[in-house]
């Protein structure tokens, strides 16, 4: 699995459909990994991107490997079908 990273090509995207490849639980929150995203990941001393997808808040955005996570509220989040 990999997440292309969008936010490269155009810093400016304010949207963009993608495929969600997982979900996991994580106490009140979710992990969400998309195919592709425009949400910048927190590194470098620089606080990550935030949003929605769909009608879930994204609180945190992070990168491992070729992997950009998304956290997003419980609440609001759904379920691969």
């Amino acid at each position: 699995m990999k997440t292309k990273q969008i936010y490269y090509e155009d810093g400016y995207l304010k949207e963009l459909q993608a495929k969600v490849l997982s979900i996991t639980p994580a106490r009140n929150l979710n992990n969400i990994i998309l195919d592709q995203t425009i949400f910048y990941p927190e590194g470098g001393g620089q606080p990550c991107d935030r949003g929605m997808i769909g009608f879930a808040k994204v609180e945190y955005v992070e990168k491992s490997d070729k992997l950009v996570r998304l956290t997003v509220e419980v609440s609001t989040a759904y379920t691969v079908p």
